[in-house]
């Protein structure tokens, strides 16, 4: 059961969101919402909110984030009340995964070793909506370890263009090969 509460919240979340006619707002405060999960000790202020109740925890998430949707407020201090606060990195991608399916939308990561610009983004946006003809949401990622190059995710799959891939596949035929 416990193994899919993720989904069903996220599908909760979505509904009641609709139903608000702010499921995009909310997308756009989860997607927000997720980068700052990345900083450990944000998650873990996060987390101590989970100590209180549950109308101290609204008041205290309507301070932090100024602005935010009633609906995702409330469901904020839903999930942290209940301690279900492990499981909310889960439901921020199912709701974007089941929201991008509803919306027809390709949901696209890209990976480059440095940032790149704001124009730079924008082209890259303008391409695949082209290249893939239709609706594409990318989220941009910085990893140095692949050198240079590119590394494109869409749902599970990788196609990677980073020199970090290909130094890989010399070194694997590298020693593959027999030497007299």
């Amino acid at each position: 059961m416990r193994q899919n509460l993720h989904i069903q919240l996220a599908r909760t979340l979505l509904r009641s969101a609709e139903a608000h006619k702010q499921d995009d707002m909310v997308l756009d405060e989860l997607v927000g919402i997720e980068k700052l999960l990345k900083d450990d000790e944000f998650r873990r202020h996060l987390h101590a909110l989970s100590r209180g109740d549950i109308e101290t925890i609204q008041s205290i998430l309507q301070k932090a984030f100024e602005g935010i949707s009633d609906v995702l407020l409330r469901f904020l201090a839903f999930i942290l009340s209940h301690r279900l606060f492990s499981l909310f990195p889960s439901v921020i991608r199912s709701y974007k995964k089941t929201y991008f399916e509803k919306h027809g939308i390709r949901d696209i990561r890209i990976v480059t070793a440095r940032e790149l610009s704001s124009d730079e983004k924008k082209k890259a946006s303008s391409q695949f909506e082209t290249l893939l003809s239709g609706k594409t949401y990318l989220t941009f990622d910085i990893d140095s370890d692949i050198i240079a190059g590119i590394q494109i995710f869409e749902n599970s799959t990788l196609t990677d263009y980073s020199s970090r891939a290909l130094l890989m596949k010399i070194r694997k035929e590298l020693s593959l090969r027999t030497y007299p």
